[in-house]
């Protein structure tokens, strides 16, 4: 089965941001596995990449649908583009990721599309073994809620099954989260919600099934802290300044 993995970043947040993703994505997923990164700004990092890695110019490829979404809502606060913040109000920053993904997934290059958050370090290497698990089943998304309690689901690492036969229905109901500025119906506006808006819709419906990959563990951090903390640590918010998550299970 075929996989491609998807990151982007502003070239200004490396150290931030793409120094966790991208040398650990190039050292520890099979080599047969791609990678694109959607880079922002200046295309060029510091660090030389394998003939694996694709690097797309963000604003050539995506800077029209961005500046048209900022344009609809300029009188919003929603400028935000911080490393950390009030995630409810960074729509303009989520918009980003989330016109990454779409145009990932609507021209797939390979079955199953992966999404890693690009302050997500791959610690340990992924075997194909890992790869075919996570992706048996009929499940079309593998992700990470947190329904333990009422919250959104943690979205820095996600599966889709692009052959599966609503992955088209999901991409439109999350795509008009932004292009129709749905977002703003929802109590807080980023990426996580519009995902959970397409992903519940289609759950309730039963055109689609999920895996977990948090295992059912109850915490707010479920990818370092469930059994994929063995590869991965994710490190959100402050924790990308310290270098590690705390909660990690190794």
């Amino acid at each position: 089965m075929s996989h491609h993995v998807l990151m982007t970043f502003p070239t200004h947040k490396w150290k931030e941001y793409g120094q966790y993703c991208l040398p650990s994505f190039d050292k520890n997923w099979p080599e047969h596995v791609q990678g694109s990164v959607y880079l922002e700004g200046e295309q060029k990092v510091p660090y030389e990449y394998s003939d694996r890695v694709e690097i797309i110019d963000f604003d050539q490829r995506l800077g029209d649908k961005i500046k048209s979404f900022e344009e609809r809502n300029k009188n919003r606060d929603i400028f935000d583009l911080g490393t950390t913040g009030a995630i409810g109000k960074q729509a303009a920053k989520f918009a980003r990721k989330v016109y990454a993904q779409l145009d990932a997934l609507r021209s797939p290059k390979g079955r199953y599309v992966w999404y890693v958050d690009a302050d997500l370090q791959t610690c340990e290497t992924v075997p194909d073994d890992l790869l075919d698990n996570l992706t048996s089943g009929n499940h079309y998304i593998g992700c990470l809620p947190r329904k333990w309690k009422p919250m959104y689901t943690e979205t820095g690492f996600i599966l889709w099954d692009t052959h599966h036969p609503a992955h088209q229905e999901w991409c439109d109901l999350y795509q008009s989260c932004y292009d129709d500025d749905k977002i703003f119906e929802f109590n807080a506006w980023h990426d996580c919600i519009a995902f959970d808006y397409a992903t519940d819709t289609l759950l309730s419906s039963g055109k689609i099934s999920i895996a977990d990959f948090g295992y059912g563990v109850k915490s707010s951090h479920p990818l370092v802290t469930g059994p994929l903390g063995r590869y991965f640590d994710h490190m959100k918010g402050k924790r990308k300044f310290v270098g590690h998550s705390k909660e990690r299970r190794k």
